[in-house]
């Protein structure tokens, strides 16, 4: 609760480009979050239900991501919203394995973690930054 607070204040504040890094982290949390679940034996519908709520929170902050990125003419914006896609393909792909119970046995998890943080460090750290040095360019 206290990280969706944060990020409610940061994006009123107009300092979007932290609330985004906070959702990033959230994010994050909720994979690992999922990770120790399904290895601590959580019912399945425990899973289901955390694999639910990843990809509504993923959609919600991918769509303001990309908003973000093009009202500011960021311009590789069309490459990042591609990489959105296809980290919202392996949400959903966790998603159905968590539905069917095999989540646990496909290492999908790890390699869902791998991917965001790579996402993280190869298009949202440039991103960020390129517009935040555009943004004190012009300031």
């Amino acid at each position: 609760m206290d990280q969706a607070r944060a990020i409610e204040t940061l994006t009123y504040s107009g300092a979007i480009s932290q609330a985004l890094a906070r959702e990033h982290q959230t994010i994050t949390n909720a994979i690992e979050l999922i990770s120790e679940a399904v290895l601590s034996g959580a019912p399945p519908t425990t899973v289901e239900c955390l694999l639910d709520m990843l990809v509504t929170f993923c959609e919600g902050h991918f769509t303001s991501e990309e908003r973000y990125l093009n009202d500011r003419g960021y311009r590789e914006s069309r490459s990042h919203a591609t990489a959105h896609e296809d980290l919202l393909r392996l949400c959903r792909a966790a998603q159905s394995l968590g539905r069917e119970g095999l989540l646990g046995y496909t290492g999908e998890i790890s390699f869902l973690l791998r991917s965001l943080r790579s996402h993280i460090d190869n298009f949202d750290k440039p991103a960020h930054a390129s517009i935040d040095l555009a943004s004190s360019a012009t300031a």
